[in-house]
């Protein structure tokens, strides 16, 4: 019994690392796509102050429309953590070749699946 309990931990704990390294990998290559496909219906995001709660395809074109206008060119997490309410959070930054981005990404891993709850996107004064 100890065995099966520990055996279906490890294969959830494992998908869930799985699931979060999909997550940064499609920030890393700019696949708004890929991100929103981690999006539930309430996901936010916050681009300078400019809120949006989309569907999948909108939220999709605003991403898209970000990495394009902002000539983006690399991503870097800086920093990765939880709390206590279920929620990861990756802290990183998306350069340009004259920006630098500070992206705040909230994940939800209270479900079977990881969800992206929120991502905050401001420029680095």
């Amino acid at each position: 019994m100890i065995k099966h309990s520990l055996i279906l931990f490890f294969l959830l704990y494992s998908k869930e690392v799985n699931d979060l390294q999909s997550i940064i990998e499609s920030f890393d290559v700019m696949n708004s796509d890929e991100i929103v496909n981690f999006f539930d219906s309430k996901t936010q995001i916050n681009i300078e102050g400019n809120l949006y709660q989309e569907n999948n395809y909108k939220s999709s074109l605003i991403l898209d429309s970000f990495f394009n206008d902002n000539d983006i060119s690399s991503f870097n997490i800086i920093h990765k953590g939880d709390s206590e309410d279920k929620l990861i959070y990756l802290l990183g930054e998306y350069l340009s070749s004259d920006k630098i981005y500070k992206i705040l990404i909230f994940v939800d891993e209270s479900g079977e699946e990881l969800k992206i709850k929120e991502i905050k996107i401001d420029q680095r004064k």
